[in-house]
């Protein structure tokens, strides 16, 4: 449910069925399940759907940087900022201060 919120319908469906693909080599070793031509051409086209799927969300993500200029921070973006490790840690120290 969380992970609907947070991403699109479709990036959902692709993380499903690659939850799939991870459930059922976990039954081809645990239980001894055996692979079938089709199984497996299955699994095949489920895993590289999801890496074609996945490069072309990170291209769309580049493009939309490059016309915001280049110059926009990742965060802006909608990307992570990053944050010295000195700062981290002095925000850890103040957080425990006030308990």
């Amino acid at each position: 449910f969380l992970s609907i919120k947070i991403t699109s319908p479709i990036t959902h469906m692709v993380s499903s069925a690659v939850r799939g693909v991870v459930q059922s080599l976990v039954a081809v070793w645990f239980f001894g399940d055996i692979i079938t031509t089709g199984r497996g051409s299955s699994i095949a086209l489920i895993l590289i759907g999801s890496i074609y799927y996945t490069w072309l969300k990170n291209e769309e993500q580049v493009a939309k940087e490059r016309a915001a200029g280049g110059s926009a921070s990742k965060l802006e973006a909608g990307g992570y900022e990053r944050v010295p490790m000195k700062d981290v840690d002095a925000d850890i120290r103040k957080a425990e201060a006030t308990q």
